[in-house]
């Protein structure tokens, strides 16, 4: 706060303010899960005093920044096209350390074409589709043999995923702990 004083703007979803919450504490992201929940709200109360808006989506962010309502936002650069984008727009800018979210695919028990939709997930899980996908996308591809069929200019934007810096989110405990840990979230915004 003191380093770069003004007004924040956060999102207002527990899922990925918590990871940072941590990582800006110095936790190691092999140490993230499951989360100290103290330590995390901690941290976030150092910095709440200097929030101005919890914002709900990215275009909420950019009116808030727009108006001058806030003078930083959290920001999510979510593919190697944004990375590429930021990376040529601001400096300095580090992907050393970044929070991979992953994606789930599903098919909902009692579906009416089980069948077809997991010839669909099988077929988009082949290495060649994702490279077709994810050089489009401009995503992490899910397998390893995908990534290393990546375009020497895509790969260079890809995160190292052996690098212990990366935080990996862990779907399964979010899927144990979503409800809980945003309803404390959301009542401390409040508070």
């Amino acid at each position: 706060m003191k380093k770069f004083p003004g007004r924040r703007a956060m999102s207002n979803k527990a899922r990925g303010v918590m990871e940072a919450a941590l990582l800006a504490d110095g936790m190691a992201p092999k140490d993230m899960y499951p989360f100290n929940l103290a330590r995390a709200f901690k941290a976030l109360d150092r910095i709440k005093p200097g929030v101005a808006s919890w914002a709900a989506a990215s275009p909420q962010f950019i009116i808030l920044l727009q108006t001058g309502e806030s003078d930083f936002r959290q920001h999510l650069i979510a593919s190697r096209r944004q990375r590429r984008r930021a990376a040529a727009s601001l400096s300095p800018l580090s992907f050393d350390q970044t929070k991979i979210f992953s994606s789930d695919l599903a098919v909902i028990k009692g579906a009416p074409n089980k069948e077809n939709a997991m010839k669909l997930i099988a077929y988009f899980f082949r290495p060649e589709v994702q490279v077709r996908l994810e050089s489009q996308a401009g995503l992490i591809p899910a397998s390893k043999k995908a990534a290393a069929m990546l375009p020497a200019e895509s790969r260079k934007w890809q995160p190292d995923l052996s690098s212990p810096d990366h935080l990996i989110n862990d779907s399964a405990y979010w899927a144990d702990n979503f409800e809980a840990v945003t309803n404390r979230f959301k009542e401390w915004i409040q508070s």
